[in-house]
């Protein structure tokens, strides 16, 4: 799950992830399910890939995803636009998006 500080947030706090401010240009990021090999099965590999399960993509980060199923897809922004994926594709998700303007009531 992906999401900025306006938009998916009341699901992304759902899936275990937090609360962002509005007006952060930050984007948000939880990996539901891992698919990556472990090398052995001590508790410091499952501890080193918990640490990368959620965190916060920063001005000039990104993610770097590989597919690794042979068919999938993925959805932005809901399920208003998806793009198939197969097998080796590769995403690469970053907040270098024009900025959303939100308009907010003084509480």
């Amino acid at each position: 799950w992906v999401c900025p500080g306006t938009g998916s947030t009341a699901a992304m706090a759902a899936a275990g992830g937090r609360r962002m401010e509005a007006r952060s240009s930050d984007l948000q990021y939880l990996i539901r399910e891992h698919m990556i090999e472990k090398a052995g099965s001590g508790t410091d590999d499952e501890e080193e890939l918990h640490k990368v399960d959620q965190g916060m993509l920063t001005s000039g980060e990104q993610l770097h995803l590989r597919w690794n199923s042979q068919k999938g897809r993925i959805f932005i922004d809901g399920g208003h636009l998806s793009q198939n994926l197969e097998l080796g594709d590769e995403v690469l998700i970053n907040n270098r998006a024009p900025p959303l303007h939100v308009f907010l009531r003084e509480s």
